[in-house]
């Protein structure tokens, strides 16, 4: 009878998941709409002005940060909060979210003042190639971009515990960046980098304070606290640190297949990017969906149902995500030249060029039902704490992404290329799928960082 009652709670669970998927995967669209918003605008103002490149080139070495930190806060802290909250007592949680807040703040001010003497530094070398002008305004950014960091980080912490208590809602504050960015390029009209940094530190401002008002409305928020006494520190850096070197091993995988297009001839890094851009927007809209949502699921059930029913959850929801991931691999295929033709077949981008773009696209496609069943398997392990693990399958994929796209290059040219970033995530999979059934048959991981 125990069994028939768990059972029928972790349906009614997977049911909640499944609607969390879709309205995470709502909000995040219209997130990205807005920031496609924000792209027609600032393209309509600035065009391909050098103020664009020095904007760029100081956003991008300072935030890049961020965004390695919140996937990593995500991974390490859902897992952290939900079983500290199931198994031993809230307030001790709560203590760690204040000191966890304080140390965020001391450490991202610290992280600001270094990028505002390092960056100055950075923009005057000649390798990067910036011409004057883009010099000129990197260096108007370079005083003033790195503070956003620490809203920006201290966000990274709020947001882990939104997702760890399933407040979908949270997903909306990714539009904030780019509505601060149209809103002062709007109101501040003098053609100057000004109202972009102006827009960026008010954008990354108001995304803490809407995720901190959430905190605060479902009675969690706490003010940061400088200190260092929480017994939670101690798991929390081991899987930090293991995390952020996975996290940093699966960027690389990104540089490889810009070294090895280059190589291909003259034209061949745009084509692929061409391609990329296409398929990056669902891609993420569809990984994000599911990992913000999967992530407090897969944590919960960990601490509240018997190994079996947690194998039987598991495997459903990773055939799930192979089926549709391989019914919108298909529609991708099919639908691959029309969409070339519509977004990019005008002006120098002539229908030779819609041929070969196509092909790599149709080849990234097949990259779908891998990826997503990569994503869930990858958040299961992350649920049971199987840093180690993760780490063996993130260099895992590298040296396979490395050596699949250094054959496969050479012997197809770009579809090849493409080809080599599904049969990398083909075996992550397969590595990792190993890793957690077998977890899941002997009753959780043995493999947390000691």
């Amino acid at each position: 009878m125990k069994n028939i009652k768990n059972l029928f709670g972790l349906k009614i669970n997977i049911r909640s998941t499944l609607r969390g998927m879709t309205v995470v995967f709502l909000l995040l669209l219209v997130a990205r709409l807005i920031g496609m918003i924000k792209e027609l605008i600032v393209a309509y103002r600035y065009g391909v002005s050098p103020i664009i490149d020095g904007y760029l080139f100081v956003f991008n070495n300072v935030f890049l940060i961020s965004t390695i930190s919140e996937s990593v806060m995500v991974f390490v802290l859902v897992p952290l909060i939900l079983r500290w909250r199931i198994s031993r007592s809230s307030p001790r949680v709560i203590e760690f979210k204040g000191e966890l807040l304080g140390v965020m703040a001391i450490s991202s001010l610290g992280t600001a003042l270094i990028f505002v003497v390092v960056i100055p530094y950075m923009i005057r070398w000649e390798v990067f190639g910036l011409t004057a002008e883009a010099t000129e305004a990197a260096l108007q950014a370079a005083w003033w971009l790195p503070y956003g960091l620490v809203p920006a980080l201290l966000a990274t912490v709020v947001f882990a515990w939104a997702v760890a208590h399933e407040r979908h809602i949270s997903s909306l504050g990714d539009a904030l960046p780019a509505i601060g960015i149209v809103t002062a390029v709007l109101c501040l009209p003098q053609p100057s980098i000004t109202p972009l940094i102006v827009g960026t530190l008010v954008g990354f401002l108001l995304r803490y304070l809407f995720l901190a008002w959430i905190d605060y409305k479902a009675g969690d928020y706490v003010w940061p606290r400088l200190r260092f006494r929480s017994e939670l520190w101690r798991e929390f850096l081991q899987g930090m640190s293991m995390m952020m070197v996975a996290q940093s091993i699966l960027v690389l995988t990104n540089l490889v297949d810009t070294f090895f297009a280059i190589r291909l001839g003259e034209g061949a890094l745009a084509t692929y990017n061409y391609a990329y851009r296409l398929i990056a927007v669902p891609l993420s809209l569809l990984s994000i969906s599911v990992s913000r949502v999967i992530i407090s699921f897969f944590s919960k059930i960990n601490h509240s149902s018997e190994n079996v029913e947690q194998l039987m959850v598991f495997s459903w929801l990773v055939w799930w995500v192979l089926g549709i991931g391989g019914v919108i691999a298909g529609i991708g295929w099919l639908a691959s030249e029309v969409v070339v033709r519509l977004i990019y077949e005008r002006g120098a981008f002539t229908s030779e060029d819609t041929i070969v773009v196509t092909a790599v696209l149709r080849m990234l496609c097949l990259q779908f039902p891998v990826y997503m069943g990569w994503i869930v398997v990858f958040y299961w392990l992350a649920s049971q704490l199987a840093y180690r693990t993760l780490f063996k399958a993130s260099t895992l994929v590298l040296f396979t992404k490395i050596l699949t796209a250094w054959v496969l290059s050479g012997f197809y040219g770009l579809a090849g290329l493409a080809l080599s970033t599904t049969i990398m995530y083909l075996l992550g999979l397969g590595y990792t799928f190993m890793a957690a059934y077998i977890s899941a048959s002997t009753g959780g991981s043995n493999d947390r960082s000691s």
